[in-house]
């Protein structure tokens, strides 16, 4: 109904913000978590996936997150992963701690769309073994806000490498001027 529409338009405006480099994939989950649109550049393929999504009784959280963090090629460096749920899981293979461990594979933000299944505390373990965090809101027309705050969050991120060829220690300062 509206909140799926709602969360499909809020995805949809998320593609918009990144960067066009940036490979987006997407996972669902209903009763199995499957891959529906494999890491890549083409947003109009990963769009015309995201408004296809369906509700279903079932939810495979757990085994979704395993899954998406699968999706990452062994050379990415900069993994991220934006999950939409209420946090609850009622049809995983996997179990909480086995999706922890894959979340700490890759930076894990949760957007938590409150409902009475919500388990937050689920949704808090995922995302702080991933290093993110979890935004919550129970309105689906707030949606689209938590997932542009998502995307400008990935566009601005920077991961910066230095060799020094010297040795003992010194202190060295970055500066980034935007």
């Amino acid at each position: 109904g509206a909140p799926l529409a709602a969360a499909g338009e809020a995805a949809a405006g998320f593609l918009d913000v990144l960067p066009p480099d940036v490979r987006v994939g997407v996972v669902g989950f209903g009763p199995t978590a499957r891959l529906l649109a494999a890491p890549t550049g083409d947003r109009a393929a990963v769009a015309g996936q995201l408004a296809g999504l369906t509700a279903s009784g079932e939810t495979a959280l757990y085994d979704a997150v395993v899954h998406a963090t699968s999706q990452f090629s062994p050379e990415a460096t900069d993994r991220a992963v934006v999950l939409l749920s209420d946090g609850g899981d009622t049809a995983s293979a996997a179990d909480l701690e086995q999706a922890a461990a894959a979340a700490a594979g890759a930076t894990l933000n949760v957007i938590e769309l409150v409902t009475p299944e919500s388990n937050r505390a689920a949704l808090d373990r995922l995302a702080a073994a991933g290093g993110g965090t979890v935004s919550a809101v129970s309105d689906p027309a707030a949606l689209a806000d938590l997932y542009d705050a998502a995307a400008r969050a990935l566009a601005n991120r920077y991961r910066l490498a230095y060799t020094s060829a010297g040795r003992g220690t010194a202190t060295l300062t970055v500066r980034l001027d935007t």
